[in-house]
């Protein structure tokens, strides 16, 4: 007949006593570890996403800021150098025009000059002339 072995029914018993006793203190402590640091982890995970999104947002706002600077900075000195050439050509025909009167009346002057020397030199050499005429017998 069949023979009941005690000793096997007695080992599988502690098995699952065993099973239940390691499931209970064991597997259920260190599975409740491994899910809280699970948790943690993917805590830790999407707030350095959520980190890593606005810093690329305030790089965007960053570089955009710095865009609208560098037309602003572009622009302003754009005007400066158009005012600066306006006030360039101003002061040039202002210079020119001020050369141009002086040369004017330089000429003027000098014109004047002239026709008072041709005429002190006119009246100088007359007595002269008469004289080498006269000397010369010709009249």
């Amino acid at each position: 007949m069949i023979e009941i072995n005690y000793s096997l029914i007695l080992q599988i018993i502690c098995v699952i006593f065993l099973y239940f006793i390691l499931t209970k203190f064991l597997f259920s402590p260190i599975l409740k570890i491994l899910e809280e640091r699970r948790s943690l982890i993917e805590g830790k995970r999407e707030k350095a996403t959520e980190i890593s999104k606005e810093n690329q947002e305030k790089e965007k706002s960053v570089l955009d800021s710095l865009e609208k600077c560098k037309k602003d900075m572009s622009s302003s000195l754009q005007e400066k150098i158009t005012e600066t050439q306006k006030a360039y050509d101003n002061q040039f025909e202002a210079v020119v025009d001020e050369g141009q009167q002086k040369l004017i009346q330089v000429k003027s002057e000098l014109d004047k000059d002239i026709k008072e020397i041709t005429s002190k030199v006119e009246l100088r050499s007359e007595p002269i002339y008469q004289l080498i005429l006269n000397k010369l017998g010709v009249r």
